[in-house]
């Protein structure tokens, strides 16, 4: 399970940048899920587990980290989206 992204963002501590309906990983520190709730730049009580092809490699590498799953850096985004189907 992941936070819906509501706006745009780079995370101050990842450097990842969060679009818009992305997801943001569950398993991040409580507080700073708490600032970004605040913030308004994730929604507290809407959890996002799909990924498609819109999510950018950085997003769905933090998902996958987020669930376990180990890749392959030089995974391509086909690839890396492969994993979580399965």
């Amino acid at each position: 399970m992941a936070y819906k992204v509501l706006q745009s963002f780079r995370d101050i501590q990842t450097r990842v940048v969060y679009n818009p309906g992305s997801a943001y990983p569950a398993d991040a520190p409580a507080d700073r899920i708490e600032k970004l709730t605040g913030l308004s730049f994730i929604a507290a009580d809407e959890a996002v587990e799909t990924v498609t092809d819109n999510n950018t490699v950085a997003e769905i590498k933090a998902l996958l980290d987020a669930k376990g799953i180990q890749y392959q850096s030089k995974s391509t985004k086909a690839e890396l989206l492969s994993l979580l189907e399965d």
